[in-house]
């Protein structure tokens, strides 16, 4: 899966190209929906609905260079939000943490909101 990350604010290194590995996670889709128990036995279900913001984006990936690394850090260090582009859409994202490592590197997003419709 190819996953591109674009800085909101204009950054000339604000850009990344990643090929995410399997394992990645693109966020489970739940809705907010919490049960009580009711005294006669029963339950009350409260539902809210979906929202894409519940969503948190875990991409990983085969570190491809020092640059790139630097790039990501970069835009962990300076960018509150991004665009995140993955197969399944577009969305505005807060960048949460970059974890690099000698052998696959981490890079988390927590969803703020789809951009484009199905």
């Amino acid at each position: 899966m190819i996953v591109h990350v674009e800085t909101k604010l204009f950054d000339l290194s604000g850009h990344l190209i990643i090929q995410a590995k399997p394992d990645t996670t693109t966020g489970r889709l739940t809705r907010r929906v919490n049960r009580s128990a009711t005294l006669d036995g029963g339950v009350a279900i409260n539902d809210q609905g979906f929202a894409h913001g519940d969503r948190t984006v875990e991409i990983y990936y085969k570190p491809v260079s020092k640059a790139h690394d630097d790039i990501a850090r970069r835009i962990v260090e300076f960018h509150g939000r991004v665009y995140l582009t993955m197969p399944d859409g577009c969305y505005e994202a807060a960048p949460q943490e970059f974890a690099p490592a000698p052998e696959e590197n981490a890079f988390t997003f927590y969803v703020i909101a789809k951009l484009n419709e199905d």
